[in-house]
């Protein structure tokens, strides 16, 4: 089971914390069509994963 929870997240994006009920995660969601999504998509592989 996955639960979530709601966190201020910023502007234009929505923040969850989110647990596997081992892990947290942070999740953050941002609308696609911004134009400023296609550079931070562009090195999501190189994104670093931080578990609490």
């Amino acid at each position: 089971m996955i639960d979530k929870w709601p966190q201020q997240g910023g502007r234009p994006t929505l923040a969850y914390k989110v647990s596997d009920g081992t892990k947290n995660y942070f999740l953050k969601v941002s609308e696609k069509h911004r134009a400023h999504i296609t550079k931070v998509t562009a090195l999501i592989d190189q994104y670093p994963v931080f578990c609490q």
